[in-house]
C-alpha cells in the first residue's frame, strides 16, 4: 500500500514549471514550421548542388575539348614554324647559288667580249692537224655548252628564288 501513492505519483506527467498547454503548441508548431523550412533549404541546396555539379561536368567537357584543340594549333604552329625555317634556310641557299651563278655569267660574258671568237674558218685554217682540228671543235663546242648550262643555272636560280 504504500508504493502505491509512489507509483501513481511516478506516473503523472510532469508539471511545467510555468508552461500552459498553449504555450507549448506553439513552441511545438515553431519547430515543426523551422523544420519543414529548413528541410525546404535542404531540397533547395541539393537542387542547386546537382545543377552546378551538371554545369561544371560541361564546363568540364568544353575545357578539355578547348586544350585538345589547343594543342592541336600548337603542334601545328611548330610545324608551321619549321617548315617556315626550311623555307628561308632554302631560299637564302637559293639566293646563294643565284649570286654566285650570277658572277660565273658575269665573268663568262666579260670573256668573252674581251677574247675574240675564233669562227670556224679560224679554227679549220689554224689547225695543225685533224686531230688538232677534232679537239678545237670539241672545245669549242663544250665552251658553248658549258656558257648554255650557266646561263640557264642562273635563269632556274633565279626562278626558283622568286618562287620561294
Amino acid at each position: 500500500m504504500l508504493l502505491l501513492p509512489l507509483a501513481l505519483w511516478a506516473g503523472s506527467p510532469l508539471p511545467s514549471h510555468g508552461a500552459d498547454a498553449g504555450t507549448l503548441q506553439q513552441e511545438i508548431d515553431a519547430g515543426r514550421s523551422r523544420e519543414r523550412q529548413a528541410r525546404t533549404a535542404a531540397e533547395r541546396a541539393s537542387a542547386l548542388e546537382r545543377l552546378a555539379a551538371r554545369d561544371v561536368s560541361v564546363l568540364q567537357g568544353r575545357l578539355s575539348a578547348v586544350q585538345a584543340q589547343a594543342a592541336s594549333w600548337e603542334t601545328r604552329l611548330a610545324r608551321t614554324e619549321a617548315d617556315l625555317r626550311r623555307a628561308r634556310g632554302h631560299a637564302l641557299a637559293l639566293r646563294v647559288r643565284l649570286e654566285r651563278d650570277r658572277r660565273l655569267l658575269a665573268d663568262t660574258l666579260r670573256s668573252g667580249y674581251m677574247v675574240t671568237r675564233p669562227d670556224l674558218v679560224a679554227v679549220v685554217l689554224g689547225s695543225t692537224s685533224f686531230a688538232n682540228l677534232v679537239e678545237r671543235a670539241t672545245f669549242l663546242r663544250r665552251a658553248q655548252q658549258r656558257n648554255a648550262d650557266v646561263i640557264a643555272a642562273v635563269r632556274d636560280a633565279r626562278a626558283r628564288t622568286r618562287r620561294e
